[in-house]
């Protein structure tokens, strides 16, 4: 009985020993999880930033491509009011140009009378108005 004694006290002392043993390998790996577990965290940390940036770049993309859109808006109007008074500007000159041709048609087919242009009375009384040539000597 004494030796069945000291047989169970050496398996208890084994498995204590294994017992030990388990708890250093689930303190081990306690660690190593905690470990893990901050490593994961910080890796979700720098994933989050990186959405935001990537959000922030995306947005102030879609901001850019808005203003570009709303920009090419403006010039197309911008030519558009352009093309519209080139064409009024062509418009008014081609009827200048008719009115000028018709007043110049009106005039050539006028009779041309010859008038004798008279010096106003003013001109010929006046003192201060003389053909008379002055010669110096």
């Amino acid at each position: 009985m004494k030796e069945t004694i000291e047989t169970l006290k050496f398996v208890i002392q084994e498995k204590d020993q294994h017992i030990k043993g388990q708890e250093e390998q689930i303190l081990a790996q306690k660690n190593e999880i905690l470990q893990l577990e901050n490593k994961l965290n910080s890796m979700t940390e720098q994933r989050d930033l990186a959405v935001v940036k990537l959000d922030q770049k995306v947005s102030k993309s879609d901001y850019l491509n808005e203003r570009a859109i709303v920009l090419e808006k403006q010039i197309q109007s911008l030519s558009d009011a352009q093309l519209n008074c080139e064409q009024s500007i062509q418009k008014l000159l081609d009827d200048k140009l008719k009115l000028v041709n018709d007043k110049f048609e009106d005039l050539l087919k006028q009779d041309t009378e010859m008038k004798q242009i008279k010096l106003s009375d003013y001109f010929v009384k006046s003192f201060n108005f003389n053909y008379e040539v002055y010669f110096f000597g």
